[in-house]
């Protein structure tokens, strides 16, 4: 993966878990129940290391960001613990996801927000979405049980196919 310069006039971010990754069916069929949000398991040990790698990604999710990456230069921001940064990149290469660079283990994405300026971000998390909005980063979020009561807001769009993600990027990314 390259550093952080750009090669592409605009930056877009990509959550992986639950934004492309089916991260949740994974984690049901371990018997973990995923209507609480966030889950209390401790990605780090070995067994849980597997939910990443066993993962599919969510239908079209790598041909949507195959596309942004023609315009965009992708930058995969995650809180995955550090110990999974193999296993995550092996993951993005068999999927078929383009290029990017790998900011793992992120805790606070805002202050990376800040930092890097991306024109819009796709994510699942709605307290993530929440403070790129209060940045006026637009925001592409991946609709799971968990998002479905996202405070309306003009910088937030919910998809459900990804087949929407490369259009809205391209739309979103007007407001830079």
């Amino acid at each position: 993966m390259r550093g952080l310069r750009r090669e592409k006039p605009f930056r877009v971010f990509v959550d992986i878990c639950n934004s492309i990754a089916d991260v949740n069916s994974e984690l049901q069929k371990r018997g973990v129940d995923t209507t609480v949000y966030p889950s209390k398991v401790n990605f780090g040990t070995e067994e849980w290391l597997k939910v990443f790698a066993e993962a599919l990604p969510f239908p079209g999710s790598a041909e949507a960001i195959q596309k942004l990456a023609e315009d965009f230069e992708v930058v995969y921001i995650t809180s995955r613990p550090k110990i999974a940064t193999f296993v995550t990149l092996r993951w993005l290469k068999l999927w078929g996801f383009p290029e990017g660079e790998l900011l793992i283990g992120v805790k606070d994405k805002a202050r990376y927000a800040k930092i890097f300026n991306p024109v819009f971000a796709l994510e699942d998390d709605p307290k993530i979405a929440k403070a790129y909005t209060e940045l006026r980063v637009p925001v592409i979020v991946k609709k799971q049980p968990y998002n479905c009561s996202l405070e309306r807001n003009p910088l937030v769009v919910v998809v459900e196919d990804f087949m929407e993600v490369w259009q809205l990027g391209v739309a979103l990314s007007a407001f830079k």
